[in-house]
């Protein structure tokens, strides 16, 4: 049984996060759309989008991510992506090439170490 669809927003330091649940399908991909990652005082530049406990997506999902990278990454902020644990989730964003244009990680705190990084060298990449 699909877990219904659900968006958690946190906000660390450097970043916020949205930590999706659920199957991400075009109509939580239009939710998702709608919401509006970054705080009211623009303090954190980056996005990072937390697809670990996320159960499956399908193009639609893809595309939300895509276009969310297009329109709420900002130009000095970083949109970075925290990989499914399922694997066939995984697989599918591969497959798509999603990890040619934005970084993947592994965890939430590889994410964060990441942008950390990325603030003292902006060569660093995830490990």
């Amino acid at each position: 049984m699909r877990q219904e669809f659900s968006i958690e927003r946190q906000d660390e330091e450097s970043a916020a996060v949205l930590v999706l649940r659920g199957h991400l399908t075009a109509d939580a991909a239009a939710r998702l759309l709608a919401e509006d990652p970054r705080p009211p005082d623009s303090s954190r530049p980056h996005l990072i989008v937390d697809l670990s406990e996320l159960d499956g997506i399908d193009p639609a999902g893809l595309w939300a991510l895509l276009r969310m990278r297009r329109d709420k990454a900002t130009a000095h902020g970083r949109m970075l992506i925290v990989t499914p644990i399922d694997p066939g989730s995984r697989l599918t964003l591969a497959q798509a090439g999603l990890a040619e244009i934005m970084p993947f990680c592994s965890s939430l705190a590889e994410a964060l170490v990441w942008l950390g990084r990325r603030v003292l060298s902006p060569n660093a990449a995830p490990s």
